[in-house]
């Protein structure tokens, strides 16, 4: 054999390894983030209402609710918030607020996990990941603070669940109050985010400011605030509203869903199945945004335009059906919106089986952000 053909195949089987590895990083996720719906006695939450229709149109893998569910925690208020809940397609996950605890220390967790269905904090699976919902609500003297703790027992109960878990689990934790590195909501935050010393804790999603807001702390982890659906104290043109957020591998994308954004994502076309998928290219340098369900894997997707522009990206593998969205933006979506058509088409490195393929516009602002490794992989 000559040095040519051994050359190349070198290159190609360092490019399937290089794939391979990149597909091997934690499983897909597609889901909403709603928080701090608050809202007083006979209120009909029109706002939660309107991102409940929004995301039933979407059909996310499901809702995260970091808290305030409530204005005060009263029996009316939960009932009302449930009269919207129950239209909800979706599963939704949820951790207590601070205005889920004006009726006491002795009810008001009674009374969240009476409505809610699961306990105050929780650990739940999720399409490969695992949550880990926490409690910071805190009395003290019997008289609600405004910031958050967390209590001694739910901490030993933290290190037993994380005890029971391989290293290299991706962990995402919910919390109703900041855990930015330098806002002090949480005054043993310290001793919460220790807990995770030696685990795969990737990011961490609370509520509380009513405004948008990220950080990083020393080893790398995401710390993501999502603002209100009441009311905002962030500059216009924020406003209320709720998060999307997906991640893909060490990716994550999320965008903000304003109150005044009718269309999050617009269909382009799709199909059943693996595809492919041909459609005309969307006018002008619009976002695209691809989305896939699928089970097993890795794969690789591929948009190719007719003048020769390609974007291709490889999805992990996913033991349980998970959905991936992931949005081309700044010059992938400018160099193909100069196409007249587009083909989407799915190459699977190992066996996997695709429910649907998806091509859409998206007038979101959506960020990019890429989570630590996994502990092996450092």
């Amino acid at each position: 054999m000559t040095r040519l053909p051994l050359l190349r195949t070198a290159l190609v089987s360092l490019l399937l390894f290089g794939l391979l590895a990149a597909a091997a990083a934690q499983p897909p996720l597609f889901y909403a983030v709603i928080s701090d719906t608050q809202k007083g006695d006979n209120d009909p939450f029109d706002d939660f209402r309107w991102a409940v229709e929004q995301v039933n149109e979407l059909q996310p893998q499901f809702v995260l609710f970091p808290g305030d569910l409530t204005n005060d925690g009263s029996i009316n208020q939960y009932e009302h918030w449930m009269a919207v809940r129950q239209d909800l397609r979706v599963p939704l996950y949820a951790c207590p607020g601070n205005h889920e605890g004006p009726p006491g220390p002795g009810e008001y967790d009674a009374r969240f996990v009476r409505f809610l269905g699961h306990p105050n904090y929780y650990t739940q699976r999720l399409g490969g990941w695992v949550l880990v919902a926490v409690d910071g609500v805190y009395f003290r003297d019997d008289k609600l603070q405004h910031e958050g703790h967390m209590s001694v027992e739910q901490l030993q109960w933290l290190r037993g669940k994380l005890a029971t878990l391989p290293p290299g689990q991706p962990l995402l934790v919910m919390c109703h109050f900041p855990l930015l590195p330098s806002s002090n909501q949480v005054d043993n935050a310290a001793d919460l985010l220790t807990c995770f010393d030696g685990h795969y804790l990737a990011y961490t999603l609370t509520g509380h400011w009513h405004r948008n807001a990220h950080a990083r702390d020393e080893q790398g982890r995401l710390h993501l605030v999502t603002s209100s659906l009441s009311f905002s104290f962030a500059a216009p043109p924020e406003g209320i509203g709720y998060r999307l957020l997906s991640t893909v591998g060490q990716d994550l994308y999320t965008a903000w869903v304003g109150r005044t954004v009718e269309e999050p994502l617009s269909l382009v076309g799709e199909t059943a199945g693996a595809g492919p998928l041909t459609v005309p290219a969307p006018a002008g340098a619009a976002a695209l945004a691809l989305r896939m369900e699928y089970q097993g894997g890795p794969l690789r997707v591929r948009l190719v335009g007719e003048r020769g522009t390609e974007w291709a990206g490889v999805f992990p593998a996913a033991r349980e059906r998970s959905q991936a969205l992931v949005p081309l933006r700044g010059r992938w979506a400018e160099r193909l919106g100069k196409e007249s058509r587009l083909r989407l088409s799915v190459e699977p490195l190992e066996a996997v089986r695709v429910s649907r393929l998806a091509l859409y516009t998206s007038p979101l602002a959506w960020e990019h952000y890429r989570l630590p490794s996994p502990p092996s992989a450092r």
